[in-house]
């Protein structure tokens, strides 16, 4: 759990760190200090804060460390301007970074760097003549930072959503080349938002200028949290991987005069702006804002990002907000932990502050097992004397460990396989085995816990004298009246000597008539005396002991 920490509200008490689960966070990323075209630290609010020997800062540390927490220093250098020349020359002076930044994490006693830098790829003139582009410039810089660091520092790099697929071959064509970042850095944290302004003008949207949407699609948009997590881990390990989530969300003023009641999804309009989550799941009951109403993403339904209508007399308009409430947050969580990447990035702490359904969904989902559920390899009923394997599973950020209990017909809990890394138990009960319904369970939480267990499923199985029959034909459905259709059965049964009657079905609503009554055979036909009927026959077929 990796999760940015601003510096402008840190020592918040509701916002910021002293309202964190500090717990529940392996890193905190001190958010940022700002590197200028000359490599220097370019001064500033955040810089201020971070050497306020009074301020948050030093508490922030301890009581991360104190929790076995992380803590990292964001550098950051931002240039989109034409030919990137802030860029160029920061990295061209990227040497004076390094060493302000390792000083910086010596000074503070602190874990490792966060290295922001975001840019396009371009040639940048050098300063001894030729040229070199931005990209190899940002590698080199990422590989001298790594080793310049003390040894053991973390070192991470936040990269675009779409960068691991902006590649031809194993050229990376951005600024980012994941390839041959991925030698100096411990993981990329993917910075999986603000993906509505480069997803408006394509499927499933087609709008013909920019409308809100998801900031975090799970699936569905052009760009989306499952096209980031399959195009990175094809060039990087998972457990590199880090999914960053926003604890943010975008509302507008709908244009059009639509009132909230019928303001279409993903529409047009102005004013458009940030909430974070505090201001999002309180804009519901805020005094200024009435006619409320609340929505779910139909081209999304995997992801399920809520979407809100209201009115607002402090913006005077109709105001529509797409952002991630539990439910959403909560299956970008499931794809981290079913496509076993290494977690998630929350950008930012401060915009959730101490809500406590967000620290409680974090625990559920990464502190311990949910889901459980339990499957067998055969069909019920089975007779005794019979291998039916039972397999567990269960949702966990962890490894899963399972335990697998059994209760015969009339009788208590047993512990048949105790806790351990294997899903699997095979239960073969004695030819002696009473009949009757057993009950097996499957518990699962994660390796080293010491709670009894996270969740649990329930799965019963029946024991009888003989399993469910199987009723083949000798021929294809559908046949014309009047063709003679056998009908075969195969059964097993403790005896091996059933008895079978076999009922040729007319339509659903008709009662069967008797093709065979209980006789020892295992096929009849049906034919002439059917022909006068159309439509769906049903067989079905009686299996008892003579």
């Amino acid at each position: 759990m990796f999760g940015f920490a601003f510096a402008s509200s840190l020592g918040d008490p509701t916002i910021g760190y002293p309202s964190w689960n500090m717990s529940l966070l392996s890193t905190a990323a001190y958010f940022s200090l700002h590197v200028d075209w000359n490599g220097q630290f370019s001064g500033g609010s955040a810089w201020n804060t971070w050497n306020d020997a009074n301020g948050p800062v030093p508490g922030f540390i301890r009581a991360a460390h104190a929790a076995g927490t992380k803590v990292v220093v964001t550098v950051a250098l931002f240039d989109s301007t034409s030919g990137t020349p802030t860029m160029c020359n920061g990295l061209q002076n990227g040497a004076v970074t390094i060493q302000n930044t390792v000083a910086q994490v010596r000074a503070k006693g602190i874990d490792g760097v966060n290295i922001d830098y975001e840019s396009n790829n371009t040639m940048c003139k050098m300063p001894g003549g030729g040229t070199q582009s931005s990209q190899s410039l940002f590698t080199a810089f990422v590989h001298d930072m790594r080793r310049a660091l003390p040894t053991g520092s973390y070192v991470s790099v936040d990269t675009y959503s779409g960068a691991a697929g902006f590649r031809n071959g194993s050229t990376y064509l951005g600024f980012f080349d994941i390839g041959a970042l991925n030698a100096d850095v411990d993981s990329f944290l993917v910075m999986a938002y603000d993906m509505e302004y480069s997803n408006w003008d394509s499927a499933p949207l087609y709008c013909s200028s920019f409308c809100i949407g998801p900031t975090a699609p799970l699936t569905t948009y052009l760009f989306n949290d499952t096209r980031a997590s399959n195009e990175y881990t094809s060039v990087v390990s998972a457990s590199k991987v880090i999914m960053g989530i926003p604890y943010y969300g975008r509302k507008e003023c709908v244009a059009g005069g639509y009132s909230p009641s019928n303001a279409p999804a993903n529409a047009a309009g102005s004013k458009v702006a940030a909430d974070g989550y505090g201001d999002a799941s309180t804009e519901n009951g805020y005094y200024a804002n009435s006619n409320y109403h609340t929505h779910r993403d139909s081209h999304d339904p995997q992801g399920a990002t809520r979407w809100d209508t209201f009115t607002s007399s402090t913006a005077g308009c109709t105001r529509e907000m797409y952002w991630d409430d539990p439910t959403s947050l909560g299956n970008k969580y499931d794809l981290v932990i079913n496509n076993h990447l290494r977690g998630i990035g929350i950008f930012a702490l401060n915009y959730g502050g101490g809500a406590p359904e967000l620290w409680n969904l974090i625990n559920l989902k990464f502190g311990q097992c949910s889901r459980a559920a339990i499957a067998a390899d055969h069909s019920v009923p089975q007779i005794p004397g019979t291998s039916i394997t039972f397999t567990g599973s269960a949702l966990c950020a962890g490894t899963a460990q399972y335990r697998f209990y059994i209760s015969p017909p009339s009788g208590g809990w047993t512990v048949t396989q105790p806790y351990g890394t294997s899903d699997t138990w095979t239960w073969t009960p004695a030819d002696t085995a009473a009949l009757g319904t057993y009950r097996i369970e499957v518990d699962a939480r994660n390796l080293g816990s010491s709670v009894s267990l996270d969740t649990y499923a329930i799965y019963s199985f029946r024991l009888a004298n003989c399993v469910t029959p199987i009723v083949t034909t000798d021929r294809f459905s559908p046949q014309l009246p009047t063709t003679t259709v056998t009908l075969t059965a195969n059964v097993t049964c403790r005896d091996q000597h059933p008895h079978r009657r076999d009922n040729g079905r007319e339509r659903e609503h008709q009662q069967p008539g008797v093709c065979a009554d209980l006789v020892h055979r295992d096929h009849a036909h049906v034919g002439q005396e059917l022909a006068a009927a159309h439509g769906l026959f049903h067989s079905s077929h009686g299996v008892g002991h003579v």
